[in-house]
């Protein structure tokens, strides 16, 4: 209707909120209604929004008022944040405090720095601390935590979460353990201080304290170094065995927790004592450290071993050998020597088999059935020592466990597989047949001459001059040169290289006319490289030695060429590639994606993920349709030689801002802070300009 809703007396006017307009009148500034109602004179220097309330600027003092104008707080002020949890830190006097929305100082201006609340913390400093509280004013640190260090230039103290100081500042440092006890070092040597109690349970005279577990997690004592010797302290604080014992890492070795046991050595002889009363169990006796499984564990004195439990019992006479210096068990029957005589015990240490073997590390039970010897002659038993197989050939081994559960006897010149029985499988096999691996076997006929047979003893293979396993499904072959077949026998990679191993599931690392490289599984193609490839997203990443350089080019699966051997480095970002080469005068970045397309290309000093972009992907739990929100890494902050920086969005590969300011970083989400030739603007990533001081 062309009626005169605000007068014409301002110098400018502009939305505020959508509600309410900004006027400026004589360079002040204040806010009216749409229907022109003054709710906030023009008398401030700058009026900023802050949720329900309005931060306002006189005289280069801040101040607050809420929504309808009403001062809250006086322009005394030199700084305020945004409400967060109806907070908001304000800066007085060179220190800061917290309001309310009705402006009232709910935590006092104490602190040196603050930030905005956030899930109900907020981060502040206190000379030369950097912590939490809460909005109480109470330290925040981890749930449950209940006690916090605090420093004063020089010394540290303890405090509760109220700032109550139950430790004076008279310590170099303090490390909180627990909620019962802390660790404090004074003139460089360690003590322990009861919280609960407040006073030292062990007094600064050592070099070293640490919590240790029994190996349920749930029973605690401490252990003391002082002159490179151990001591213990009970889960109380109380000492229980004076540092007088070896500290070479006994610790390490598994604690029973049954009796309360822990290991000690002294002058190298092991033993056990009791955690909780600091009771000597086990005297210092022994030959080797103790390894606890379900009470019992071996122990040893001059070469001799038997077993004792937690208690220090005897339970196997310490007059044996056991193979490999462990008691294995296998179907119930362990192998252990006496008197140079090999035998065999049950679960209860009783013997059940008399020692009247050979003496064979390799002799365990398989299928019922075990190879021994004597005088050299092999042959087989079975559990109840009886033999099934006679002592009469030159070697005997075990049954093999995958696939084919068969053993093999051995004459001069000829090998038989038998079954659990001791039932030949095969016919008497001219030459000497390794036990079967995944229902194959390596026959040598003769001296440099090996074939691959199958289950009834026929060669499937050609033949060469060596054969061994890499894994269960693939052998390396040589006749010369190395190459690759499978337990059918079939070439895999042809016999080419020096030099062929396994490295993951991807390739076999290979030497090949002296240069290194690997063979990829999927098509068998070699590919330069002088170090072990790295999976980089769906590549691998190659390398090349030039002088004293390293440089890196990029393959995919099929060992097609991505980037060639020339760049100084490949790193990835999400699913694309940043290529970066360096020749000393020119810094070169390039972006490819995982396609192998250029999507950026520039001297760029810096490329480093900045920000993030919050998709809406639709979700069908159940049938029933919703949303599901996903933040994406999209944002990238960028660099160039020049010194200028941009954000690009990876995404698009479209610049959201150009490489043509001073400085950029994001000051919440979706809005940037730009500066360029001293002027700064607030943009968001649509390039919306919003407002430049």
């Amino acid at each position: 209707q062309n009626n005169v809703i605000v007068p014409f007396k301002y110098n400018n006017l502009n939305t505020y909120d959508g509600k309410t307009y900004t006027v400026w009148l004589d360079n002040k500034q204040g806010v009216i209604t749409k229907s022109g109602q003054e709710i906030v004179p023009p008398i401030y220097d700058a009026i900023y929004p802050m949720g329900n309330t309005m931060m306002v600027v006189k005289n280069q003092k801040c101040g607050l008022l809420d929504s309808l104008g009403k001062i809250l707080l006086p322009c005394i002020y030199d700084g305020t944040f945004a409400f967060n949890k109806g907070l908001s830190a304000i800066l007085h006097n060179k220190k800061y405090g917290f309001v309310n929305a009705k402006g009232e100082i709910v935590l006092p201006f104490r602190y040196d720095k603050a930030k905005p609340f956030k899930d109900g913390r907020a981060w502040v400093e206190l000379g030369q601390n950097h912590f939490q509280i809460d909005t109480l004013g109470h330290y925040a640190g981890e749930p449950n935590q209940h006690y916090f260090t605090m420093y004063d230039g020089e010394l540290w103290r303890l405090e509760d979460k109220t700032g109550k100081v139950i430790l004076p500042a008279d310590t170099q440092r303090i490390y909180i353990i627990n909620d019962r006890f802390a660790l404090v070092i004074k003139n460089n040597l360690n003590g322990l201080f009861d919280i609960k109690k407040q006073q030292l349970v062990l007094p600064c005279a050592y070099s070293r304290i640490e919590l240790r577990q029994d190996d349920s997690g749930k029973k605690e004592f401490f252990s003391m170094t002082q002159n490179h010797l151990l001591g213990l302290a009970n889960a109380e604080g109380k000492q229980i065995a004076p540092c007088e014992y070896d500290a070479y890492s006994p610790f390490s070795i598994k604690i029973e927790s049954t009796n309360d046991l822990v290991q000690i050595c002294k002058k190298e002889k092991f033993g056990c004592l009791n955690f909780r009363t600091g009771q000597i169990v086990i005297p210092c006796i022994y030959d080797r450290a103790f390894s606890w499984v379900k009470g019992q564990s071996i122990a040893q004195i001059k070469g001799k071993m038997g077993i004792i439990d937690s208690t220090g019992r005897i339970l196997l006479p310490l007059e044996y050998h056991f193979p490999y210096d462990e008691l294995s068990y296998s179907e119930g029957l362990a192998p252990v020597s006496k008197d140079d005589k090999l035998g065999f015990i049950n679960t209860d240490l009783k013997v059940v088999i008399p020692f009247e073997y050979d003496p064979n590390d390799d002799s365990s039970f398989q299928n019922g059935l075990a190879p021994v010897s004597k005088a050299d002659s092999f042959g087989f038993i079975n559990r109840q020592n009886q033999v099934i197989v006679p002592l009469q050939y030159i070697q005997a081994h075990g049954m093999d466990s995958i696939g084919s559960k068969r053993a093999c006897i051995h004459t001069d010149t000829h090998t038989q597989f038998i079954d659990s029985l001791g039932q030949p499988l095969t016919a008497w096999i001219q030459g000497d047949a390794s036990p079967y691996r995944n229902q194959v076997s390596i026959l040598a006929i003769a001296k440099d001459t090996q074939v691959l047979i199958n289950l009834q003893g026929i060669p499937i293979s050609k033949k060469y001059r060596h054969i061994g396993f890499l894994n269960d499904s693939v052998l390396r072959v040589e006749n010369g040169k190395l190459g690759l077949i499978n337990i059918h026998g079939t070439e895999l990679v042809p016999m080419i290289y020096e030099k062929i191993d396994t490295c993951n599931s991807f390739f076999y690392s290979a030497l090949k006319e002296g240069k290194k490289g690997f063979i990829l599984k999927q098509n068998q193609k070699w590919v330069r490289s002088d170090e072990e490839p790295a999976r980089l997203n769906n590549g691998f990443l190659v390398t090349m030695k030039v002088g004293t350089l390293t440089k890196y080019g990029l393959i995919n699966s099929q060992g097609q060429e991505l980037v060639p051997m020339s760049v100084s480095r490949i790193t990835t970002m999400e699913q694309y590639f940043k290529m970066e080469t360096n020749d000393g005068k020119t810094h070169w970045t390039q972006i490819m994606d995982e396609h192998g397309k250029i999507r950026l290309s520039g001297e760029y000093e810096k490329f480093v993920q900045y920000g993030y972009q919050t998709v809406r992907r639709a979700v069908v739990p159940n049938g029933h349709g919703g949303f599901a929100m996903e933040s994406v890494k999209q944002f990238y902050f960028v660099q160039n030689k020049e010194g200028k920086v941009g954000l690009v969005n990876l995404a698009s590969f479209e610049w959201i801002f150009p490489c043509l300011y001073d400085n950029l970083f994001q000051v919440k989400d979706g809005l940037y802070q730009l500066e360029y030739k001293g002027i700064r603007y607030y943009a968001n990533e649509n390039k919306t300009l919003y407002y430049e001081n």
